[in-house]
């Protein structure tokens, strides 16, 4: 967004989605995996979406992550030859669904389309944006996903949930031990 330019006109910002939403079934199985590593791992979990402009086509990638309750770690592999990456997709395990402040800098440092998915063991919630040189625009779910707001219904005849699991560890607790003994300090009674 520019300011001070006298010659330009005003204008409003804005988003217009130019690309097919992305397929009811693709989302359903997302949100079948979602809740598996939830009730596995009870941790967050995520998916990169991919398309292809040939066959515009959406596909989701599950990377190797290591996840907990509040962040999933991650790093995202090649771009597959004739796909682009689009965004993410990722869950906010049984809190609402809203991109958070570590999803503004995670997403900050990759462009494109963010998909939240909350209330994993409820009704679901859904926060959709586009994210563009740090700045995101918020995008009705609508717009974005085929079959909102009926999405999360299906309960069986996934394909792909089993094996995006294995892409997928509990990370590891780690205490510092500063942290420790000021705890055996504070508390020596209850150790």
């Amino acid at each position: 967004k520019l300011d001070g330019i006298g010659h330009l006109l005003e204008h409003e910002e804005g988003v217009e989605i130019l690309l097919p939403p992305i397929p009811a079934a693709l989302t359903e199985e997302v949100i079948a995996f979602f809740r598996r590593v939830y009730r596995r791992l009870r941790g967050e979990a995520v998916v990169l979406l991919y398309f292809s402009s040939e066959t515009q086509q959406y596909e989701a990638v599950v990377p190797p992550q290591y996840v907990n309750d509040s962040e999933c770690d991650y790093e995202v592999e090649a771009t597959p030859p004739g796909w682009q990456l689009m965004g993410t997709i990722h869950s906010h395990c049984k809190g609402p669904a809203y991109h958070s402040t570590a999803d503004d800098l995670d997403e900050g440092e990759m462009e494109g389309l963010h998909i939240t998915i909350g209330n994993l063991d409820g009704p679901l919630s859904f926060s959709c944006s586009l994210v563009v040189d740090f700045r995101r625009a918020p995008l009705d779910p609508k717009d974005v996903l085929a079959g909102y707001p009926d999405l999360g219904r299906q309960r069986k005849g996934f394909r792909l949930v089993d094996q995006w699991m294995r892409s997928v560890k509990r990370k590891p607790l780690v205490v510092d031990v500063a942290d420790l003994e000021v705890l055996l300090m504070a508390a020596p009674a209850a150790f």
